[in-house]
């Protein structure tokens, strides 16, 4: 991935994992804040069998106290309009950066107040706000936080030692955060993180590539046709780059094709720092990156063409 030389003296920290259903290649150790790509640990807990019953139920059934400015919304919507992004919220995220309010204080105090769109189950509309909803939805079933479920069903029966919510501090044992600024690499400051954050469920975990390539391989040894990589969603017909194929959302995952080859993925982004899981299910392999920068999505699927094309395959 070619990027500029950091004005500040610090290089960008690229680590990459390739893997299969049985085996990791070895990737650096260095931890990084994995952003949206903590939605496909959320939506594997709404898939465990104590939750999973409870998919295509309304959240009222569960949470009587949830609103929605649409009210066919409010009664209708389920965890797993939730999970492929079919709320019709926009993104509202000035809403709950830098909010203190525990999840259900926001879910009674701020959802209401927001609008949705007619439109709700029609189309996709990308919403960190309803992976909260998840997390608090995950809460009142299990009588456990999300945070707790996040250890004791995935961290520790996976090994996944470097996995951890984000809470202040975090910086410490991740590389430095870097943007570009007027066409140069500078670093910038952290960003902050709240501990138990409301909004943690959609996007609020760290961890190293070599854990994040073990996600990714404990993925490709469930069954290919797995529910959660059934497209739910349609995205956009109309891909960015003639490799890929039109894009589509599962249960807490992004589906498309990379030359004709069916991929499951989802990007993280966030101030200082881009990752990206890609996983071709047909094949049982994957590729896991990070690097801290922002904006650096595209570097990263270039990075994963270019490993395509030398090899063939990951």
């Amino acid at each position: 991935m070619s990027t500029p030389s950091p004005s500040s003296g610090s290089d960008p920290v690229l680590s990459v994992a390739t893997f299969s259903s049985e085996g990791v290649n070895a990737a650096s150790d260095a931890q990084y804040p994995i952003a949206s790509i903590t939605k496909t640990f959320t939506a594997a807990l709404c898939l465990e069998p104590d939750l999973k019953d409870h998919l295509d139920r309304p959240f009222v059934e569960v949470m009587p106290y949830f609103r929605l400015q649409n009210e066919e919304a409010t009664q209708q919507m389920t965890p797993r309009d939730a999970l492929c992004h079919r709320s019709g919220l926009a993104p509202h995220t000035a809403t709950w950066v830098g909010n203190s309010m525990s999840r259900k204080q926001y879910v009674t105090q701020v959802l209401p107040t927001l609008p949705v769109a007619d439109d709700w189950r029609e189309h996709h509309r990308y919403s960190n706000i309803l992976y909260a909803v998840l997390g608090l939805w995950i809460e009142e079933i299990t009588g456990e936080t999300w945070e707790s479920l996040i250890q004791s069903r995935v961290r520790d029966p996976l090994g996944l030692e470097s996995l951890h919510v984000l809470e202040p501090g975090w910086e410490e044992v991740c590389p430095p955060p870097l943007a570009l600024e007027q066409g140069e690499l500078v670093e910038i400051p952290p960003f902050y993180s709240q501990k138990n954050h409301l909004i943690s469920p959609a996007s609020e975990l760290r961890m190293s590539v070599s854990d994040l390539a073990k996600w990714g391989q404990h993925h490709l040894r469930l069954p290919a046709d797995t529910e959660r990589w059934r497209i739910h969603c349609p995205v956009s017909e109309s891909p960015d780059h003639p490799e890929r194929g039109p894009l589509s959302y599962g249960l807490g995952w992004r589906i498309d094709t990379v030359h004709g080859r069916m991929r499951v993925w989802h990007s993280g982004h966030c101030s200082g720092y881009t990752s990206l899981l890609s996983l071709y299910p047909n094949e049982g392999v994957g590729l896991a990156a990070a690097v801290n920068r922002s904006e650096a999505v595209e570097d990263l699927h270039q990075l994963e063409l270019d490993l395509l094309h030398a090899n063939q395959t990951l």
